[in-house]
């Protein structure tokens, strides 16, 4: 009889327990990867559920023009924030750099429904005109704006929720943060790139085209790709 309780307890450990036991070893004692499904639009890094998307603002091109959320309905845009004179390690021409490539590897006389919009953090009017003819931009599709403190901040942390200002205020001297926001028509945020590495500059073409795919299909046609070159 005892025998027999014995066995019992042992097909009992052996069928419920060890499994468990690997299981727990398996799951704690290992690295998890998961793999992204194709095209998957991540919202944040920290895993946050909600759509990020524009605040209340009201900033002015380098024409004089006033540029509010409205304004930017149906349009996709790489939202950038820059600084002229941060670039002790060349972090402003390094972003700036990398977005031009973006920009330039898109057929732009197709009229794709892109918009580059670059929140200069505050320098001071002829720095930023002096910039841009350096980078040789067409307005129409890469606007530099300016505004409050208050607004572009605003824009930063309630808005898009980034990282880089978290630890900043509004009054601090300006700087070039290496995160851009990539929004969608509607105004919400689809992804973020650190968009001074080469690696997710390319991720961000990519980006460009799966998009239209995914969401604006019909559009697609409009815009292609340049090869790439080599380097």
């Amino acid at each position: 009889m005892a025998k027999s309780k014995t066995l019992t307890k042992a097909i009992i450990f052996i069928t419920f327990i060890v499994p468990s036991l690997i299981f727990a070893f398996l799951y704690l004692g290992t690295e998890q990867v998961f793999e992204d499904f194709p095209y998957e639009y991540h919202l944040i890094q920290k895993g946050d559920t909600v759509f990020h998307t524009y605040p209340s603002f009201s900033f002015q091109d380098l024409d004089g023009n006033i540029l509010q959320p409205e304004d930017l309905k149906e349009k996709i845009c790489i939202v950038s924030f820059f600084s002229v004179h941060d670039d002790s390690m060349k972090r402003t021409t390094v972003l700036n750099g990398n977005l031009r490539r973006v920009y330039d590897n898109i057929e732009w006389e197709k009229n794709p429904p892109f918009r580059f919009i670059a929140v200069n953090m505050g320098d001071s009017l002829p720095d930023i005109l002096a910039y841009e003819k350096d980078l040789e931009i067409d307005r129409k599709h890469w606007t530099i704006v300016r505004g409050s403190q208050e607004d572009i901040y605003r824009l930063a942390t309630q808005g898009f929720v980034m990282d880089e200002f978290a630890r900043k205020r509004p009054g601090d001297p300006p700087f070039t943060a290496q995160t851009i926001a990539f929004v969608d028509k509607d105004g919400y945020v689809r992804r973020y790139f650190v968009a001074t590495d080469l690696g997710q500059e390319r991720k961000m073409q990519e980006d460009l085209i799966a998009i239209l795919r995914l969401v604006y299909p019909e559009e697609i046609e409009r815009m292609r790709l340049r090869p790439q070159e080599k380097s």
